[in-house]
């Protein structure tokens, strides 16, 4: 052809029809089973291509999901396939040709490295959507219940919390039911419930209510568009009265530090003679993020705006800490109200950063409150990898059959541990008492035993996550998920070790290197307890267990003033920040359970050390 004069030229290309693959998915021990798998071939496109794709394959991810006897469509030719069924299981990689056929049969075997249920322990994402953020609108809204089952199941969860909110809210709420949606499978249930998000109390942080007998808030009328309350107490307690379990979402969102922010708060509210520098007697009362001395970088009795936004910056980076946080996103934000008042179950963890997650959490457990800590991904808001990212390992003991109002029992009463999936805490318990099962009674200063069993994978993706890589912005940002922090890692972490730490009233009080090696090592110290206390084993930032709380002498756990301020002066930041988004008619009704918040810290303040 002559291009140059007519611009065209045929192009022949022979389209042979794809081949009908059916997946023989099974359990190391032949039971039928489900599998994440992504193809590749080796060119290294993800097949099937994720442009073209519908539900039940998501586009925004390269795996697909499918159960044992299901079927995929792929051209022949020669492929990498990787599978596995979440952090429990191994990654195998095996190379594969796909003949010119009209079928083929391929035989996936799975194999775990850990079995958390033979210690009693099922897993659950008690955050994750149908629709929203990376589903589309279009030709659904959002996804199928079926659709989500199958994201679970393939991730080896054994409980998936799936929230309406916001985005096609008319269309998923058609899905909830008082009680999960029936499957063929005992032990992976789905249920549909709410999260306060897009609509109502937002502004106040996003909270999650699970387990509902009803979605419709009184004068709701089935909308999310009036009637629910602008702050978030209200709604929990709603949640609450039906037997729900509530708590707060992606929970660092918001509790973020802007030292520079955070040092001219500070300075104008103490620099009584505006001189721009404080002394010693203008901060006698102040919760300041470091002791005077250790601020005054140079020691001239005052302290600069600079000194204190250096030392703040430093501190963000510390867990515990004391400086004060921004208060002004969707995460916990009223949950130093609503925990004082007895409205809120549980913190979320295991999605965003975690130091500003445990830090907030660390704060109300040493002020007493029992605020347990739960796993969520927020799939796929904060993260579209995959669901059951973030999890709960709630102990059942043995059982032939999950039930979900036992499930959610137990994320109330604590019995349970947090963990991305690759580390766990199978036993742990203070004086013979695990986390949930009870408290621990001293009649005087007493050595308690503490005894903990913990495994971790021997092979971990090496990521900001997973705390096997630092970011830019620093150890701050460790765990999170919402972010990258860098080009998408692919590396694998081989065996190495990690650091499990006991902690007691939020500092870490003995530490242990374990290796990760897939297999199971038991841990075993005295602990002297000369005040009510809580104690909990964590490994940061993978792993965190709820607390055993010892009390001494009968009284109530009050180990820090300081963390009674801390409280305090979220909840002045968050009305600062936030209150003007309260409805009118609900301001008189929220501002004073605001200052009974208040009240109730500075009476915590007074009875602690």
């Amino acid at each position: 052809q002559d291009i140059g004069f007519r611009a065209e030229i045929p192009i022949l290309f022979r389209a042979d029809a794809p081949v009908n693959l059916t997946l023989q998915i099974t359990e190391a021990d032949g039971t039928p089973s489900t599998a994440r798998l992504v193809f590749r071939d080796l060119a290294g496109h993800v097949f099937p291509p994720q442009a073209k794709r519908l539900a039940p394959d998501f586009y925004f991810q390269e795996q697909i999901y499918r159960h044992h006897g299901q079927h995929l469509s792929l051209p022949a030719g020669d492929y990498t396939l990787e599978s596995s069924r979440g952090p429990e299981y191994l990654v195998t990689s095996q190379n594969m040709t796909l003949p010119r056929a009209s079928s083929h049969t391929l035989d996936i075997t799975l194999h775990r490295w850990i079995q958390p249920s033979d210690y009693g322990f099922y897993s659950g994402d008690h955050h994750i959507h149908g629709a929203g953020c990376a589903h589309y609108t279009s030709p659904t809204q959002g996804v199928q219940p079926s659709d989500m089952y199958l994201q679970v199941r393939g991730e080896g969860l054994n409980v998936g919390c799936v929230l309406t909110w916001g985005p096609c809210f008319d269309f998923q709420r058609r899905f909830f039911s008082a009680k999960p949606l029936a499957w063929d499978d005992p032990f992976t249930l789905l249920k549909y419930d709410l999260e306060i998000s897009g609509f109502g109390s937002q502004a106040m942080g996003h909270v999650c209510l699970l387990n509902l007998k009803d979605q419709t808030y009184p004068g709701s009328n089935g909308t999310k568009d009036k009637g629910w309350p602008t702050w978030t107490t209200p709604v929990m307690r709603w949640a609450k009265s039906q037997g729900g379990v509530v708590g707060y979402a992606h929970s660092a969102s918001g509790l973020q530090i802007d030292p520079d922010r955070a040092a001219q708060r500070l300075m104008n509210t103490l620099d009584r003679n505006q001189d721009q520098l404080l002394t010693l007697e203008e901060t006698h009362q102040a919760l300041l993020p470091l002791p005077f001395e250790q601020i005054d970088e140079d020691r001239d009795q005052a302290l600069s705006k600079g000194e204190l936004s250096f030392s703040m910056n430093q501190e963000a980076d510390q867990l515990p800490n004391w400086v004060v946080p921004e208060m002004n996103s969707v995460g916990a934000m009223e949950i130093g109200v609503s925990a004082a008042l007895g409205a809120c179950d549980f913190i979320s963890a295991m999605d965003t950063a975690r130091i500003p997650e445990w830090n907030m959490w660390y704060h109300l457990l040493n002020c007493g409150f029992p605020i347990k800590v739960s796993g969520e991904t927020d799939f796929p808001c904060m993260s579209g990898s995959r669901v059951g990212q973030g999890r709960v390992y709630v102990q059942l003991g043995k059982v032939d059959q999950l039930s979900f109002d036992q499930w959610c029992q137990g994320l109330q009463q604590g019995r349970s541990y947090v963990s991305d999936g690759y580390a766990h805490a199978l036993d742990f318990r203070v004086a013979g008492i695990a986390p949930g099962f009870g408290k621990v009674s001293l009649s005087q200063t007493e050595t308690v035993r503490i005894k903990a069993s913990v495994a971790f994978a021997p092979a971990t993706p090496q990521t900001v996550a997973q705390g096997l890589l630092t970011p830019p912005g620093g150890k701050r940002f460790l765990g999170d998920t919402v972010t990258f922090h860098g080009p998408p890692p692919e590396a694998v972490a081989l065996g190495g070790t990690r650091t499990v730490e006991l902690i007691v009233n939020g500092n870490a009080v003995r530490r242990w290197i374990i290796p990760a090696d897939g297999a199971i090592h038991d841990l075993e110290t005295d602990l002297s307890v000369d005040q009510s206390s809580w104690v909990a084993l964590r490994q940061f930032p993978q792993l965190h267990t709820n607390p055993v709380e010892v009390i001494l002498e009968g009284k109530p756990i009050r180990v820090s003033k300081r963390s009674a301020q801390w409280c305090a002066e979220t909840i002045k930041q968050l009305w600062h920040t936030r209150g003007h988004t309260i409805h009118e008619s609900e301001q008189k009704p929220a501002k004073e359970a605001f200052d009974r918040a208040l009240e109730i810290y500075r009476e915590i303040a007074k009875a602690s050390r």
